[in-house]
């Protein structure tokens, strides 16, 4: 069952009316869009971008094929709404993992992205239609959560741009790894996966090792607003 059908949607008559071969009982009166992401969501992780159209999207959630153009202009629209949910996905996923250490939160990130590769490619707009709608601040939310897991991890004071910039890089070398495991291009000992972690887990390594050597852990230095 696709997702949309699983949530139990209503028909709302008068604003999207129910394509005649699809039953009642859809999406619920102003969740249309939500509903309408979800299946995209779906048919990307499945059949790629290249087998999400505005019409299959229609049919999976049970509306009129006219109904997606009254939220999305077209199908570029509808997968960057697609990879903006995907990010916040992405994000939730590293929040619950926290407890798990910079090397679980790896390991969890890498996982999803090697396992949903369409939509994690979408959630960072490698799909071409995307590109005037992407933001400079994409992966902020990324870089912040990292930040506060790094901040976290090391428990010592650590002066906020470098705290940044060393999040940054951290989600560098995640994002990397992972768009290498997707392309089968990394093994060169073991499986794509494999190899993947044992560059997440370097990374992390790194990174830690070098904010706690102390040149930038100082208490003096002022926060970057």
């Amino acid at each position: 069952m696709d997702e949309a059908g699983s949530k139990g949607y209503q028909i709302d008559l008068v604003s999207d009316a129910p394509a005649p071969s699809r039953r009642l009982g859809r999406y619920h009166h102003g969740s249309l869009p939500a509903a309408l992401v979800d299946a995209a969501r779906d048919i990307i992780d499945q059949a790629g971008p290249k087998g999400l159209t505005m019409r299959a999207v229609a049919q999976r959630v049970g509306v009129t094929h006219a109904a997606p153009y009254r939220h999305f202009a077209d199908k570029a629209a509808l997968l960057a709404a697609a990879g903006r949910e995907e990010l916040a996905l992405l994000t939730e996923l590293l929040r619950e993992k926290r407890r798990a250490g910079l090397h679980g939160m790896g390991r969890s990130y890498l996982h999803h992205g090697q396992q949903h590769a369409a939509l994690y490619r979408c959630a960072f707009g490698h799909q071409p239609q995307q590109a005037a709608d992407r933001q400079p601040s994409t992966v902020s939310v990324i870089v912040k959560e990292l930040a506060s897991a790094l901040r976290e991890h090391l428990k010592t004071p650590i002066d906020a741009g470098e705290l940044e910039r060393s999040a940054l890089y951290l989600w560098a070398g995640w994002h990397g790894a992972t768009l290498l495991a997707i392309s089968g291009t990394l093994p060169f000992t073991g499986t794509a996966v494999v190899e993947a972690e044992q560059l997440i887990e370097l990374h992390c390594t790194s990174i830690s090792e070098r904010l706690r050597r102390g040149s930038y852990a100082r208490e003096d230095v002022p926060a970057r607003h």
